[in-house]
């Protein structure tokens, strides 16, 4: 994409008015009509112009003059155009219309001249027969041209480009092209104009661009870009590139050109379009399960509302909030086992679980958690085991802090099975849990602080009647590797450092490329899509955007902006629910509720 950069910028113009001058050479055409009623009047936007220019240098560029007629007669009027004088090497005029016409004026090279002062002048004649004896009134009329030429050479032009910046997020309900400005100023014009290139790398965003003189040495260079809908949803990280030339081949650019400027778009995907959400206003809501046997959600609250320190039963569909079962602590844990015959419910500061039978709710077990050289245990994260509904997985805390911890037992009822995994060191930090794909094997991530570094590994933990042993140990640099939290899936880990390892072997799989400056709050991996959620605060913006890679590229396929963030504390956990969708405790206000395909990016 090329634009002309026109002389306008380097071309000063006089108020019309009359003029008068000679006639030779003209135009031709019909024998004229009689005279009209009104007669018809010829009017000049200008009737003087100085140009500029350096010996050195290119002559300026033709100005082009507007000539207007007034009262335009039916016939076709005919003109002549002359000029004279050393400042004018040529002049031409064209119609444009039946009631405006163009007056070209083109300026001898400064080389031929030297340096010095100049004049010149164009005469325009319209007439309403073809030798010009009847012209029309105000013809002729008469362009005085000054024609300064400055010594030496003009010094090198500069330039600098300043981006206005687009709105984000846009959404792909959005099907128009999007305009973004880029300011150009421009320093030390040349008279004889400059030629504007914009480039983009293959595939780019940009349709076309388009300069508007502003005034000055100022321009806005318009780009349309794509329309969201074509773009589809994603992060997108184009550039496109501006180029200042001295001739229409760019080969002769001006200091500085090319400048690269970052073309940078987030498109959401669109509530109603690719995919659907709503919210269950629930007071207090502090933890959230899906049960697939029953098609329901089960939510916990801490305080607040209507149903406070309660578990409930939630309608996915309707929003409708079901039964509810109270309980004298403020809960904060949930668990369900996979065949929908338990709920396991805790609080941060109390030790002990309470196992609730599904669906009538009601409360049959307390598990007490005992105690240690920390304190009471209490529950920092628990995990009933696959196809074991009575086996309960629990890191401890300590009371609720996070500096230390007991480690991690495994419950059968209330009995805990003898040995369990303790932690790194005796300040060690509570484990992240996750079952594998069966009662047989749990992965934990422990951490603990040492000198001169912390101490981090991933554990693959042997499950037994007599408790918990480490089979394999992959050691993590936490400086270089912030997991900070460990998630399973189909022979899969994953953790808050976005990477992908084999459960297994440890072995790097991928990386998931997060966006900086999203700040990840809790992931979801979806393997009956092939698909892993990221749901992240946008720490410019404030906003809660969900992220969609694939599982198997580890590209980005999709993004979804929720809007500003305002729960008082960021969402807890994220779940699957349905064939496609995904559900989250929201900040202590409710549960937001997702489903849909959210479109791939094209």
């Amino acid at each position: 994409m090329r634009c002309l950069i026109a002389g306008a910028l380097a071309v000063s113009l006089v108020a019309c008015g009359g003029g008068s001058g000679g006639a030779s050479g003209g135009g031709a055409g019909l024998p004229p009509p009689p005279p009209p009623a009104s007669k018809a009047q010829l009017q000049m936007d200008a009737t003087a112009l100085s140009v500029s220019a350096y010996a050195a240098n290119l002559a300026p560029l033709p100005v082009t003059l507007t000539a207007t007629i007034v009262n335009p007669p039916t016939a076709e009027l005919n003109y002549r155009v002359s000029s004279s004088g050393k400042a004018v090497v040529s002049s031409s005029f064209a119609w444009q219309s039946a009631q405006t016409g163009s007056l070209t004026i083109t300026f001898p090279s400064p080389r031929q001249l030297g340096a010095g002062t100049y004049q010149g002048s164009v005469q325009l004649s319209v007439c309403l027969d073809s030798v010009c004896a009847q012209p029309i009134d105000g013809s002729p009329q008469s362009i005085s041209v000054t024609y300064l030429v400055n010594p030496g050479s003009q010094p090198a032009a500069s330039f600098t480009i300043q981006p206005s910046g687009i709105t984000s997020p846009l959404f792909t309900s959005q099907t128009s092209p999007i305009k973004e400005d880029f300011a150009l100023y421009v320093t030390n014009f040349p008279s004889s104009g400059l030629w504007l290139f914009v480039a983009q790398p293959k595939g780019g965003p940009v349709i076309s661009a388009a300069l508007e003189n502003v005034g000055g040495p100022t321009a806005d260079i318009g780009l349309m870009i794509k329309s969201p809908a074509t773009l589809g949803p994603g992060i997108y990280t184009d550039s496109v590139s501006f180029s200042l030339c001295y001739d229409s081949a760019c080969q002769n650019l001006v200091p500085g050109s090319p400048v690269t400027e970052p073309l940078d778009l987030i498109v959401s995907a669109t509530a109603g379009i690719e995919y659907t959400s709503k919210t269950i206003g629930l007071p207090g809501a502090s933890f959230v399960a899906w049960d697939s046997v029953s098609q329901q959600f089960y939510a916990t609250t801490a305080s607040g509302g209507t149903n406070p320190n309660s578990l409930l039963q939630l309608d996915p569909v309707t929003g409708a909030v079901g039964p509810a079962l109270a309980f004298p602590v403020a809960l904060t844990k949930l668990a369900i086992s996979s065949d929908g015959q338990y709920a396991y419910v805790a609080s941060k500061d109390q030790p002990t679980v309470y196992r609730v039978a599904l669906p009538s709710l009601t409360s049959d077990l307390q598990i007490a958690l005992g105690s240690s050289q920390n304190g009471a245990n209490t529950v920092y994260q628990m995990a009933v085991a696959p196809g074991a509904a009575q086996t309960l997985a629990v890191s401890f805390d300590a009371g609720g802090a996070t500096e230390y911890t007991a480690g991690v037992a495994v419950f059968d009822g209330a009995v805990q099975r003898p040995n369990l995994l303790p932690p790194l060191n005796s300040l060690g930090s509570p484990a992240s849990i996750a079952w594998g794909d069966s009662a047989s094997t749990l992965y934990a991530l422990r951490t603990a602080p040492a000198n001169p570094a912390w101490l981090a590994e991933i554990d693959t933990v042997s499950v037994s009647s007599s408790g918990l042993s480490v089979g394999t140990a992959f050691p993590i640099d936490l400086q270089n590797d912030p997991i900070t939290a460990l998630y399973y899936a189909a022979g899969r880990l994953y953790g808050f450092d976005a990477i992908v390892r084999d459960s297994s072997t440890g072995m790097t799989l991928g990386r998931f490329a997060i966006p900086s400056g999203y700040q990840i709050i809790t992931l979801l991996p979806d393997p009956g899509n092939s698909r892993v959620f990221f749901l992240t605060h946008v720490l410019q913006s404030s906003h809660l955007v969900l992220l969609c890679y694939d599982a198997g590229s580890f590209a980005m396929t999709s993004l979804a902006d929720l809007g500003y963030d305002n729960s008082s504390a960021y969402p807890l956990n994220m779940i699957l629910w349905g064939a496609s969708g995904i559900a989250f405790d929201y900040g202590g206000s409710g549960v937001t509720v997702l489903s849909g395909a959210f479109v791939a990016r094209p």
